[in-house]
């Protein structure tokens, strides 16, 4: 590699210096916006995750209320207080419920029939507040079954 060339001029070397400089800076400032993207993404998907695990602990725990009480919850204390926890996925229940009720909205003016209408794709019961990755349908897919078996056998007595 080629050492600089001596700059005897005072003006121009004066400029160089200048130009060095801002060079520096601006090339600090662009690593730190990056680095801060790069935080603020990590930070963003680690919070959408922990929504998403909130919501399929909240979608376990409606589905074995359902299960268990045949009929939909009215309140999130009414929920906390059912003995769901016979999934292992719901043993520690209601451990961390404050960060449920903060990631996860579930629409207590709804009953059974209006949610067994409603398919994966339109399921509105129970909504994530952001940041979120959708639901995974699997867990979706329980409670309406849930939900329509119980229907199914009201109607039947």
């Amino acid at each position: 590699m080629e050492a600089e060339p001596a700059i005897t001029d005072p003006s121009k070397r004066s400029r160089w210096l200048h130009f060095r400089r801002w060079a520096l800076l601006v090339a600090a400032v662009a690593c730190g916006f990056g680095l801060w993207l790069v935080y603020r993404g990590d930070s963003e998907s680690l919070d959408a995750e922990s929504t998403l695990q909130a919501d399929v602990r909240t979608l376990r725990a409606l589905t074995s209320f359902v299960q268990t009480n045949s009929r939909w919850p009215k309140t999130w204390e009414e929920l906390i207080a059912a003995d769901v926890g016979q999934q292992r996925e719901l043993q520690d229940w209601p451990g961390g419920i404050a960060d449920l009720q903060s990631r996860v909205k579930i629409n207590f003016q709804m009953d059974l029939k209006d949610i067994a209408k409603m398919t994966p794709e339109s399921f509105s019961a129970v909504t994530q507040k952001s940041p979120y990755y959708r639901a995974e349908e699997v867990f979706v897919l329980r409670l309406l079954d849930a939900v329509r078996k119980t229907q199914s056998t009201e109607k039947a007595n």
